[in-house]
């Protein structure tokens, strides 16, 4: 049934259903209470209070990783598994606030310019190697200086220093920062073990060596990605023996998987599919206020994107309430900013779907008969093909003759060279505002894997730099105001939508973490056997 759902009563469904789901920062049991394990990979029927419980998850996504060396990885999901195989220092439990990782513990310098971080002794890697300080070195120095998707997250570094005797890393700072201790959390911060790194350096986006709860066993391209559990991980031994993560592009597709009982647990319903998982008696659902932004990114490198009156008469021809409705089932909100509406610091810039307003702008840019020439659209997923469609129907209303170019997600990637026209993605780090806007729209991040607009704004730069370094919360709140008042004049990003997104599995299935700013933990779950 179509329908539009207010974010409010979404936010009080999922606080409802997150209570008590953070990461423990305080070590996990082996499993739930009562439980008696067998050997990891012997027999994953368990037992808990009376009851027998399965330990291997089968869960499902829509693409295929791209890459499993996290400094590399910009996408969500690759982060899925990342996020099973490393760890890093600090983590955000479910609330967003900080807590211990592989660092025990961290200090921060009064003036802001100096943070030691104490690491925990005894951790393991896979390989069996004891995690070093140098090793945290070697994962921030190569993130730092060598890897051009992650440069960003260390702009504010200046050194970084080890002491395995100690067992302290050290950041000196060229300046405070309010964001570094965020961006230390993201999946480009994970700590890779050195020597394996060294040994694999041509591959290190096809293996994988950290020391988080889950091994990577297999990865099959485009087909699956099989973990393992790590019986010594440092916080104690996970539930699920092994997760397997699935590969299935088409949505009709991931729903009868998940009817069939083929999955555990699907990543995102189909919207035309919601009412059907809703009324099956085998599955349950959980609905999610998604911290994910839908956008198209005119590519400013190309005209006549380079012109703001094009990309503002783009914005006006994209029919956003069209596109919730027909190809959301109404799940979904506006976009009205690069921010999701669920971050600090968001505000709130509307822009209406006029196509007379959209049809002056691009006369007043010097195109009063159309574009002239044929634009091409890259799309990676059935309902963003559909979203183009609309918005491919409109435009060609004003002389916007668009082209739509579906393509798996890694090919999309690769498609951003910078001579494509627009690109239709989302971005989901809804917790850190720095990362948002350096890595989608400061010239220093310009190219494939970062800013894909090739936005050069020194203004807009300014902003971001102001708001990653400013301490005083009000302040950097007027910063990030002022910023979407000028991107939503100038227009690098045109938002769709904020998609509520509609998580189905199997009834039994329990033990999985859900956040407030998206994304999931899995290595605790079960399914309850009947």
């Amino acid at each position: 049934m179509k329908r539009f759902i207010s974010l409010m009563l979404a936010l009080v469904m999922m606080f409802a259903m997150l209570a008590g789901c953070a990461k423990e920062e305080t070590p996990t049991t082996a499993a739930p209470a009562g439980d008696t394990t067998t050997a990891a990979g012997t027999d994953t029927t368990q037992s808990t209070e009376g009851k027998k419980i399965r330990t291997d998850l089968v869960i499902c996504q829509m693409a295929d990783v791209v890459t499993l060396d996290p400094p590399e990885s910009t996408d969500s999901y690759s982060n899925t598994v990342i996020n099973l195989v490393f760890d890093t220092l600090i983590d955000l439990d479910a609330d967003s606030q900080y807590i211990p990782g592989l660092a025990e513990s961290w200090e921060v310098s009064e003036d802001g310019m100096e943070i030691v971080f104490k690491i925990r002794e005894n951790v393991k890697f896979h390989n069996g190697e004891i995690l070093k300080p140098s090793d945290v070195k070697f994962s921030f120095d190569r993130a730092k200086d060598e890897i051009a998707q992650s440069k960003a997250m260390f702009v504010s570094v200046e050194e970084i220093l080890c002491d395995n005797d100690a067992m302290t890393v050290t950041l000196k700072m060229k300046e405070p920062s309010a964001a570094i201790l965020t961006n230390l959390t993201e999946g480009a911060c994970h700590i890779q073990n050195e020597k394996f790194a060294k040994e694999h350096p041509e591959d290190l986006n096809q293996v994988a060596c950290g020391t988080g709860p889950m091994v990577l066993d297999e990865w099959k391209i485009n087909d699956y990605v099989m973990l393992k559990r790590f019986d010594e991980h440092w916080a104690g031994q996970p539930v699920a023996t092994s997760i397997k993560i699935r590969v299935i592009p088409e949505p009709t597709s991931r729903t009868i998987a998940l009817e069939a009982g083929e999955i555990d647990w699907l990543a995102g319903v189909n919207s035309i599919d919601i009412a059907r998982v809703m009324e099956n008696e085998n599955l349950k659902t959980m609905e999610v206020p998604g911290s994910s932004i839908v956008y198209i990114a005119p590519n400013q490198n190309r005209e006549p994107w380079n012109n703001k009156l094009v990309r503002q008469a783009l914005h006006h021809a994209a029919d956003k309430a069209t596109m919730i409705e027909v190809v959301y089932e109404g799940y979904a909100l506006p976009g009205e900013s690069p921010f999701p509406n669920i971050m600090p610091f968001w505000k709130s810039n509307p822009v209406e779907f006029n196509l007379e307003k959209a049809k002056a702008l691009l006369a007043e840019a010097g195109y009063p008969d159309g574009l002239g020439r044929e634009i091409e659209l890259g799309v990676s997923s059935d309902e963003r093909n559909r979203m183009a469609q609309i918005l491919q129907s409109d435009c060609a209303k004003i002389g916007i003759d668009i082209k739509i170019e579906l393509m798996e997600f890694g090919a999309l990637m690769e498609h951003c060279d910078g001579n494509h026209d627009l690109i239709m993605l989302g971005w989901g780090h809804a917790t850190n505002q720095d990362r948002t806007m350096r890595m989608n729209f400061h010239s220093s991040t310009i190219g494939a894997n970062g800013n894909r607009a090739w936005c050069n704004n020194p203004e807009i730069d300014r902003l971001i730099d102001e708001g990653a370094v400013e301490m005083d919360q009000e302040k950097r709140e007027a910063i990030y105001h002022e910023l979407q008042d000028l991107m939503a004049d100038e227009t690098p990003w045109i938002p769709l939508l904020q998609q509520i997104t509609v998580y189905g599995m199997n009834k039994n299935l329990e033990g999985i973490e859900w956040y407030k700013r998206g994304g999931g933990y899995y290595a605790n779950g079960y399914v309850i056997e009947e």
